[in-house]
């Protein structure tokens, strides 16, 4: 069983939408904890005062999402607690049925309806949880878009239903770090089939379908106890690549030679800030006639005075020079103003707000991508992803 210990803030209410006071911290750590912890309205986030608003968001360990099935009216393609699994390999998570799992619901026929929570390192702001949940969202468009609000409640169910899966990493580990090396010896009967699958089709989404697949797929099929005989592997191998060729079709996946460093992503560039901000200034030429009418000194000038003479040459031409370039920087730099806000305002029309920060990261703030990944809690094959997807929506502003 999962050793965990997962705090719950809960009401004196069940059902009730309006309150917002959640006074009560309930420790749960098995079954029957959560199952108590859930009987009434609770949420997963520490809030200031115990008052549930975004702007009291104190910290949050764990990410709450639905599962209503809600995208097909077939339940050939409904989701089940358990299958979440195949799309999480090696994730540790609690799913627990709402209030309306298996009922009518206006017209939409009964089905499972589940939250699911995912362990993640600790989140101290909600704008990052909301950030991860976009994100998942993305990777699984199958979790309900409408529950994304940091500072949402869960209705309360004295018969919710538990379900409790096992695993070597949270879900920050699974999105940032190579969880390959974290697993167990040995895999038991019961479970070799689905964490054979699991396993090789993450090495094929980092690795495509080649020697270093087959080569991990040979090593953790040595690891089944008992051992599966030769036609399951060849089963196995195929479902995986099967699922990986869709998978690889989407606009969303990064290839592997990309994610692993061997070639730079290949994309157009579409905001113009390279050719405008490397435009030199004439900064060089300015510093060069401010010397000049610098080192015209007073005695020169008197001693060259002739009040018949033309006065307006030399000098005035210099400092008239000084003044035109100061004059075409300040143009230009205004110009370079109004691209800024121009961009700004088309990012602002992006409809992802994890592509505006991207944009806004890299083009604005000119960040690495391993930084732009760093403050946003993803993977730098996340950020690829998200920037492919940003560059497909974003309008060059003219």
């Amino acid at each position: 069983m999962m050793d965990f210990k997962l705090p719950v803030w809960v009401s004196n209410h069940v059902g009730n939408e309006k309150n917002c006071r959640y006074p009560h911290e309930c420790e749960a750590y098995d079954a029957d904890t959560l199952k108590k912890c859930f009987s009434k309205d609770h949420v997963f986030i520490k809030f200031k005062d115990n008052y549930r608003s975004d702007e009291n968001f104190m910290y949050a360990d764990v990410l709450v999402l639905d599962c209503d099935n809600t995208h097909s009216d077939d339940p050939d393609d409904w989701y089940t607690p358990e299958e979440i699994a195949k799309y999480f390999p090696m994730t540790r998570y609690i799913t627990y049925t709402s209030r309306n799992n298996m009922k009518q619901k206006g017209d939409r026929a009964p089905r499972p309806r589940f939250h699911v929570i995912f362990f993640v390192e600790r989140i101290t702001d909600s704008q990052t949880y909301k950030n991860l949940f976009i994100l998942i969202r993305e990777y699984f468009p199958h979790f309900d878009s409408g529950a994304k609000d940091a500072a949402r409640f869960f209705f309360g169910n004295p018969e919710t239903e538990i379900y409790v899966r096992e695993g070597s990493v949270n879900l920050s580990q699974f999105l940032n770090v190579d969880t390959f090396v974290k697993m167990e010896s040995k895999i038991y009967q019961g479970r070799r089939n689905d964490q054979l699958f699991a396993t090789t089709l993450a090495s094929m989404t980092r690795y495509g379908v080649g020697e270093e697949a087959k080569d991990w797929f040979t090593l953790q099929s040595s690891r089944c106890e008992p051992p599966l005989d030769d036609k399951e592997l060849r089963l196995i191998w195929r479902q995986c690549k099967k699922y990986y060729l869709k998978i690889s079709k989407s606009p969303n996946y990064v290839a592997p030679a990309v994610y692993n460093g061997k070639i730079d992503p290949i994309w157009s560039e579409p905001i113009p800030f390279s050719a405008s901000l490397k435009e030199l200034f004439p900064v060089d030429e300015q510093e060069y006639w401010q010397n000049m009418a610098c080192s015209i000194s007073a005695s020169d000038f008197e001693q060259h005075y002739n009040a018949t003479r033309n006065t307006s040459a030399s000098y005035v031409r210099t400092i008239e020079k000084v003044a035109a370039i100061q004059q075409e920087i300040d143009e230009r730099i205004i110009d370079l103003v109004n691209l800024c806000e121009r961009i700004n305002r088309e990012i602002d029309e992006l409809p992802n707000y994890n592509e505006q920060l991207v944009l806004r990261y890299r083009y604005i703030d000119e960040r690495e991508w391993k930084e732009i990944g760093e403050a946003l809690h993803q993977s730098v094959r996340n950020i690829y992803r998200i920037h492919n997807n940003a560059l497909k929506h974003f309008h060059v502003p003219t």
